[in-house]
């Protein structure tokens, strides 16, 4: 089965700014937390979370505050992800 992957690499980073935060504060990350993770506008962060939704690398709860999950596509895209970005920070 091929992996699957967020569609552009802005999402990728969001994805990964999704988890940073999330991982940071014990709870999932405001639209705002996110693109200032990012250095994005708070508008552009809900075009990409909105993507991914659509994609199926997170699910939300509609009208519900932080009811952001990262999804088991997510978790799977993350893992390497994760460990190279890791590295790079250290480095």
């Amino acid at each position: 089965m091929a992996e699957l992957r967020p569609a552009t690499a802005r999402q990728a980073d969001a994805l990964w700014a999704i988890w940073k935060v999330g991982s940071r504060n014990g709870m999932a990350p405001s639209m705002a937390e996110i693109g200032a993770e990012m250095g994005i506008h708070i508008t552009s962060a809900h075009e990409l979370v909105q993507a991914l939704e659509r994609d199926g690398f997170i699910v939300r709860i509609p009208g519900k505050y932080r009811s952001m999950r990262l999804t088991g596509a997510a978790d799977q895209f993350l893992g390497p992800v994760a460990e190279r970005k890791r590295k790079a920070e250290v480095a």
